[in-house]
């Protein structure tokens, strides 16, 4: 499915989970000026930008850091709330947004991908891809950051996150919104509300946000089988974690949308828990939940 750059800038939400971050991964240098990338360990402080032609990527004074291809908004990491107050591509591979204290809020989750010394070039267009290797030398590979499943794993989250407050409701939930489900939860009894249970949430999220093109099961341990299985170090927004009476997949009874990390760091979660309780975001609980996600693909 093509990302169109209409619908990129309407994803607005974190896209990973920082892997290695320490303190002599902070960096000490400052991007060039008029440069059109960002050399391993080279910071962006409030205000400051690379660009290419009409298309920057700025650090901006309110926490965000966005690029900008001309006068539209291709992308931004919304850190705004979490406290951004600098970004920095580390050695490591990560283009990571801390705090004014040094916490990472915000993550591109590329650790590893480009090895120690890797770089990033923004391009005319907008888009930014990341280099292996120092800046100049032959790429021995690429990754093109924001890739259109990345973006539609941020939309889901996005999607997903507008439903806050909706009425739980057992069953309910379909690809088009709230469903009465089998009217019988608690505070979905009336034949006029409408709301989500978790894996109605899911489901919404994910084929709103790709277009219909994926189109999960309303059943969390049918939705186990979705995608790709990837360990808990793995999850960028958008992937999809399973909770089991038993620890294992046999017994899953619930599933949550990962949507990236709080204020403090925590990871957090969109789910639609039980009866009496909306759709809310929440630090994820670790009692009963399975070690392997999903990776949603198809997009």
């Amino acid at each position: 499915m093509h990302m169109s750059t209409s619908r990129a800038a309407r994803v607005l939400s974190a896209i990973g989970l920082a892997l290695t971050i320490t303190a002599s991964g902070f960096g000490t240098a400052h991007a060039a000026a008029g440069s059109d990338r960002l050399l391993a360990g080279e910071k962006l402080m409030p205000g400051q930008q690379i660009s290419s032609g009409t298309a920057k990527l700025v650090m901006q004074s309110d926490g965000n850091l966005v690029d900008y291809a001309a006068t539209s908004v291709r992308w931004s990491s919304n850190t705004a709330r979490l406290g951004g107050n600098w970004a920095v591509l580390q050695h490591d591979g990560n283009i990571v947004v801390y705090s004014a204290s040094n916490l990472p809020v915000w993550s591109s989750g590329t650790a590893r991908m480009t090895g120690d010394g890797g770089h990033l070039v923004l391009f005319g267009d907008g888009k930014i891809v990341l280099y292996a290797g120092p800046s100049g030398a032959v790429p021995l590979n690429t990754v093109t950051w924001l890739s259109t499943e990345a973006s539609v794993r941020d939309l889901a989250v996005t999607t997903a996150r507008k439903r806050i407050g909706t009425t739980y409701c057992w069953a309910g939930g379909d690809f088009n919104g709230p469903t009465h489900g089998d009217g019988t939860s608690q505070g979905c009894t009336s034949s006029t509300v409408v709301g989500f249970d978790c894996s109605g949430l899911a489901l919404y999220s994910w084929y709103q946000a790709s277009g219909g093109a994926v189109r999960l099961p309303h059943l969390s341990g049918s939705q186990y089988s979705a995608g790709k299985a990837i360990t808990l170090d793995q999850l960028t927004p958008g992937d999809l974690v399973f909770y089991s009476d038993n620890g294992a997949a046999s017994g899953i009874h619930h599933v949550a949308i990962y949507s990236g990390l709080d204020s403090s760091g925590r990871r957090v979660v969109l789910e639609a828990q039980g009866q009496l309780i909306p759709v809310h975001e929440v630090v994820m609980r670790t009692t009963g939940l399975l070690q392997t996600a999903r990776r949603i693909s198809g997009v």
